[in-house]
């Protein structure tokens, strides 16, 4: 395969991963909650963000 083709077919990995983004924290229960494209939080289901590229945030506040 060139090196053209492998670099597509990366992009179009990179394509597919990027649509099905995540941004996700966890509540002081343990409960995993994401943003919506509406800027709102809601729980996650599982198995709902399987195959999807997850950006956790830490949101602990420090306690130094």
């Amino acid at each position: 395969m060139s090196i053209r083709r492998r670099l597509q077919a990366l992009e179009r990995q990179v394509e597919q991963r990027t649509d099905n983004l995540a941004i996700t924290m966890l509540d002081e229960n343990g409960r995993k909650w994401k943003l919506t494209d509406e800027g709102t939080w809601v729980p996650v289901e599982p198995g709902e963000l399987d195959g999807a590229l997850v950006i956790e945030l830490d949101l602990e506040e420090d306690e130094s």
